[in-house]
């Protein structure tokens, strides 16, 4: 009987970036990767975004994020497990191990100029 060692990732536990990349690969329908050329991200920034980011649904992760092809790409460390992770510049990010991905989205307006495109928002009048 396979036991797990530990609980999936916990965005609100203590945890290390390693391995942190840029990355222009991300399948996507954009003609022209050149946006990606200004996309940058620090880890710094990007601890706060994943403790602030939510968990989304996969109909949520379609329609309300783009998909570009520029992403980072790392290692996050969380009581000795290692997860890889991916934070796309349309403002959402997946956290995975062996057996579960979890699909994280940006919704928190101060997060947006870090990305080429926020998360869509329905303008309230």
């Amino acid at each position: 009987m396979f036991q797990s060692s530990s609980l999936f990732f916990d965005k609100s536990k203590t945890f290390d970036i390693d391995q942190f990349s840029a990355s222009n690969s991300y399948p996507t329908a954009a003609a022209d990767s050149s946006i990606c050329n200004s996309w940058k991200i620090d880890s710094d920034v990007l601890y706060e975004i994943i403790e602030h980011a939510r968990p989304v649904s996969g109909i949520e992760w379609h329609h309300l994020f783009g998909h570009y092809p520029c992403r980072y790409t790392g290692v996050l460390i969380q009581g000795g497990e290692k997860y890889e992770f991916s934070v796309n510049a349309g403002s959402w990010m997946y956290v995975s191990n062996a057996d579960s991905t979890l699909i994280l989205g940006s919704f928190d307006p101060k997060f947006d100029k870090h990305f080429v495109a926020p998360v869509w928002r329905e303008e309230v009048q």
